[in-house]
């Protein structure tokens, strides 16, 4: 691996760059300017990462395992939102804890205080979405053996097949839809092929281009972004972080990086404290139906207050290499941690829930906790 994250070489555009490359690679090879620009505020984090451990994790994110990307580029954001708010990391990975374990950062605040960080990406699959995704990459990669000329296909799809999809009929139906495109058809006009497929809608729209197509398929994602699965996303990982490390005898922050960047807000406030339900008197109708919450939070259980040893929770939106200065960020407090502190991020909007009200305070966009410009890396 190479001691420097991005190596100097000859860079390229998307119409000459080889296939199937991981998110790293096409970050280190693509001339895009939107891309030197990410690359640049990459290598300026990695700058303030402790430098005992600043060659771990350029490696981890030179991988070339997307997974590993995602995650490393995480921990980086986490590292630089932690110093640029004021704190020190004190130590990477100590060893504290009453497992054996050792969480990702320890740190000091402003004040003083002694606290612990722990990255988690709910973003990563369960056993069941990467079979889906398995068979998601098949399929783009069959799309992009048809030849193209003149367009590429910004394909989008309802949700990830859950079984092999059949491949040849839709290679078959792009083939058909592109062969009739008018030479000049775009982005944007009427020329849309959408069709359904074993319970899956599709949508293929053209993309101009003016250079010879090696892969077809320019872009491609979900119809919809937000999925009813993050809440058991957010879920699954609060429950695997809040007692990995037993008892630190310090506060504890889970730092989650949420899979939507659609109201992950919301959904981690019922995660945390219930499902929202209402409760009646079937044998009353006329009396008035009352808002509640089920006893399944994370922190508010069937057993009353739970995971006492968070302190609190660092949600991000869906935050990642190109997109950290368009998502937001909350700070979510544990009414009845064992270990309570104030937030350490002071810029940082923070949530709090007592005595059966909530308050709110407001914070800055990522954009400036970051020190980015808006529209970065537009």
């Amino acid at each position: 691996m190479n001691a420097k994250l991005f190596a100097d070489l000859e860079r390229l555009g998307d119409d000459d760059l080889p296939p199937r490359l991981s998110n790293f690679e096409y970050l280190s090879l693509s001339n895009r300017p939107e891309a030197g620009r990410t690359r640049q505020v990459l290598t300026e984090w990695l700058q303030h990462f402790p430098a005992s451990h600043r060659a771990q994790l350029t490696e981890e994110i030179q991988s070339g395992d997307d997974i590993r990307f995602d995650s490393a580029v995480f921990e980086l954001a986490v590292a630089t939102i932690i110093q640029f708010q004021g704190n020190d990391i004190e130590e990477i990975e100590p060893q504290i804890g009453s497992k054996g374990r050792n969480p990702d950062f320890l740190c000091r605040s402003q004040s003083g205080t002694s606290f612990v960080v722990e990255c988690a990406d709910a973003r990563q699959l369960s056993a069941e979405d990467e079979g889906k995704q398995k068979h998601l990459d098949d399929l783009i990669n069959a799309i992009n053996e048809i030849p193209g000329k003149h367009h590429r296909i910004y394909f989008r799809y309802s949700d990830r097949p859950p079984l092999a999809v059949r491949k040849s009929r839709i290679q078959q139906l792009i083939r058909n839809w592109l062969s009739q495109l008018d030479e000049n058809a775009d982005f944007g006009g009427s020329e849309r092929l959408e069709f359904d497929i074993d319970g899956i809608h599709y949508k293929c729209d053209p993309m101009k281009t003016r250079s010879e197509i090696k892969n077809i398929v320019g872009a491609y994602g979900r119809l919809a972004a937000w999925s009813s699965s993050q809440p058991d996303s957010l879920r699954r990982s609060l429950k695997k972080k809040s007692t990995r490390y037993g008892d630190l005898s310090q506060p504890y922050i889970i730092a989650l990086n949420a899979p939507s960047c659609f109201h992950p807000h919301e959904d981690l406030f019922d995660v945390l404290f219930g499902t929202p339900a209402v409760s009646f008197d079937p044998k009353n109708p006329l009396q008035e139906v009352q808002e509640t919450r089920l006893n399944d939070g994370v922190w508010a259980g069937p057993k009353g207050w739970a995971n006492t040893r968070v302190s609190g929770i660092l949600l991000a939106s869906n935050l990642g290499a190109w997109s950290a200065a368009m998502r937001n960020l909350w700070y979510f407090e544990h009414p009845f941690s064992a270990h309570s502190m104030d937030s350490p991020f002071p810029d940082i909007c923070c949530i709090r829930a007592e005595n059966g009200e909530v308050s709110v305070r407001d914070g800055t966009p990522s954009r400036e906790i970051f020190g980015l410009e808006a529209g970065w890396p537009e």
